[in-house]
């Protein structure tokens, strides 16, 4: 459960694995919450030293993009990740659900990797 006015993060982070470059979304799956322990914002952070998009065309659906540092055009549109990261607001009534997203990094010419396949989870 998160502490009341937590910021989620997500690190996407390049590795060299069996002598192959792959990038990995750390952690890859975050839990929106509900109430007085619902996060406030998810930040995702590029530590690939490449262009990294993220790609969450449902995103309107629990994030605010019009007060999102800085201001989201369109979740149907990737957005870039830069080096000091993407902060998204979470809107104050998230639709519940399970959400899919993909981040593509130029680093790999490749969509990071997580676990299981990214997400965030309302509640």
């Amino acid at each position: 459960m998160a502490t009341p006015g937590f910021a989620g993060q997500v690190n996407v982070d390049k590795q060299t694995i069996g002598g192959q470059a792959r990038v990995f979304v750390d952690v890859p799956h975050i839990s929106i919450g509900e109430g007085a322990a619902q996060v406030k914002s998810v930040k995702w952070v590029n530590n690939t030293k490449g262009l990294a998009m993220l790609w969450f065309p449902n995103g309107d659906l629990i994030f605010d993009g019009t007060t999102s540092v800085p201001s989201v055009p369109s979740f149907l549109d990737p957005i870039e990740i830069p080096a000091g990261g993407r902060t998204l607001q979470v809107k104050s009534a998230p639709n519940p659900g399970h959400y899919h997203y993909h981040v593509y990094c130029e680093a790999v010419k490749d969509c990071a990797e997580g676990k299981s396949e990214p997400r965030v989870s309302v509640p």
